[in-house]
C-alpha cells in the first residue's frame, strides 16, 4: 500500500502536548509519509503557563512552499491547526491551491477561541479570515465557540441535542448521530430528519478488537425502516467488530457504510479485504 504525503500546518509549541508536537508522531505512525510547516515556535503551549515567548515564522512561510512547487512536491492531505496571523491563513489558501494533488483534501481545525471567547491575539477579522478558509475545506474541526463564531450563533454553554445538529448544518457539513449498543433506536426518533447519518455502534466504544454484537441488527433494520419513510437519504454507518464474515449481517439489515478497524490492520492482504467489505 502506497504512503499518503500529509503536510501539517500549525506552531510547534515547545512544552505541552499540543499542537505539531502531537500530530507529527501520529500521523506518521499510521504510516504517512509526514511533513510540516510550523507557523510559529511558543516556549509553551497557550494554557496554564503564563504569556509563552512565540517566534513566528513569517516571511519564512512563503519562501518555504514556493521551494515545494519548484520541486514538483505535491501533498494528498493537508491539516491546519493554530495558524497565528491572518497572511497564515491567507498563505494556507494560497497553498492548497498549489500543492494539493488531485483528489487531496484540506483539513481545518480552526484553533483560534474556546469557552465562549477568542484565543489572545485574535480578532473579529482573523475570525472572518478563517472562516473563508473552513468555507474552502473538505474537512472542518471547529469545537463549539468556533463553530458559534463561524455561523454567527450566538454562544451558550450548553446546546440540546437538535441544536447541535442545527449548528453542524449551518456550518455548510452533514450532521449525523451515533447510538451505542444500550441506547434503543427510539432514541434517534427525534432527529431522524435532522441527520444525514446515524452511526450504529456494534461494540462498545473505547477499544478495539471486541466481539461483534450481532443483536444490534434489529436496531438497523428498525432505523432503516423509518429512515425509508422520513428520511431517504440518511446513511446508516456500522462500527465495531466489522470483518468479513460480519459485513454481510451489517448489509443485509440495511447498512449503508461499514468501519473497519483491527480486522483491516490484522488481514494480510489488506486490498483484497477491501474489496471484500464493499461487494
Amino acid at each position: 500500500m502506497a504512503y499518503k504525503r500529509i503536510l501539517t500546518i500549525q506552531d510547534i509549541s515547545c512544552v505541552g502536548q499540543c499542537s505539531m508536537t502531537v500530530a507529527l508522531p501520529i500521523l506518521s505512525a499510521c504510516g504517512h509519509e509526514t511533513c510540516i510547516l510550523p507557523t510559529a515556535l511558543l516556549s509553551t503551549h497557550t494554557g496554564g503557563f503564563g504569556k509563552p515567548v512565540v517566534v513566528h515564522m513569517g516571511d519564512a512561510l512563503e519562501g518555504m512552499w514556493r521551494h515545494w512547487k519548484e520541486n514538483g512536491i505535491t501533498f494528498d492531505a493537508i491539516l491546519t491547526g493554530y495558524l497565528g496571523s491572518v497572511s497564515a491563513v491567507e498563505l494556507v489558501s494560497e497553498l492548497s491551491d498549489q500543492l494539493l494533488s488531485p483528489n487531496g483534501i484540506l483539513i481545518v481545525d480552526p484553533a483560534m477561541a474556546d469557552h465562549g471567547k477568542l484565543y489572545s491575539g485574535f480578532d473579529e477579522h482573523y475570525a472572518q479570515e478563517m472562516k473563508k478558509l473552513c468555507l474552502r475545506a473538505d474537512v472542518m474541526m471547529p469545537n463549539v465557540t468556533e463553530a458559534c463564531l463561524l455561523t454567527g450563533t450566538p454562544y451558550r454553554d450548553s446546546f440540546t441535542e437538535a441544536e447541535y445538529l442545527q449548528l453542524i448544518r449551518a456550518l455548510g457539513c452533514k450532521a449525523g448521530i451515533v447510538l451505542k449498543p444500550k441506547t434503543p433506536a427510539e432514541a434517534a426518533i427525534p432527529y431522524l430528519e435532522k441527520c444525514d447519518m446515524i452511526l450504529v455502534m456494534t461494540v462498545e466504544p473505547g477499544f478495539g478488537g471486541q466481539k461483534f454484537m450481532a443483536d444490534q441488527m434489529d436496531k438497523i433494520r428498525q432505523l432503516k425502516e423509518w429512515l425509508d419513510d422520513v428520511n431517504p437519504d440518511c446513511l446508516i454507518e456500522v462500527d465495531g467488530g466489522v470483518d468479513a464474515n460480519t459485513c454481510a449481517q451489517c448489509k443485509e439489515a440495511g447498512a449503508d457504510v461499514l468501519v473497519a478497524g483491527s480486522a483491516y490492520f490484522k488481514a494480510t492482504d489488506r486490498a483484497a479485504f477491501v474489496k471484500t467489505i464493499q461487494a
